[in-house]
């Protein structure tokens, strides 16, 4: 599971989501204070790597045009 913090994995024994990666510059402890729950460690936590700038642009691109798409009415027919 991807969340604002890093990446949530189910631990093979349990199958309780734990924290198994983080973004750069973010805590366990500030993932901890975001969840709902007593959220475990895995055993080693990744940092995920920061997008490369292709990326951030696919992102960027993405993002404006989603925004651009919620702006527009939505007119439904329903057939008679």
């Amino acid at each position: 599971m991807i969340t604002d913090f890093g990446v949530l994995r189910p631990n093979p024994a349990t199958e309780e989501l734990e924290l198994a990666a983080l973004y750069p510059g973010v805590s366990a402890e500030a993932a901890r204070a975001a969840t709902g729950w007593p959220l475990e460690l895995a055993e080693s936590i990744e940092v995920v790597p920061p997008p490369a700038s292709a990326e951030l642009a696919v992102l960027r691109d993405l993002h404006a045009r989603t925004e651009a798409a919620h702006t527009r009415s939505v007119h439904i027919t329903l057939p008679s």
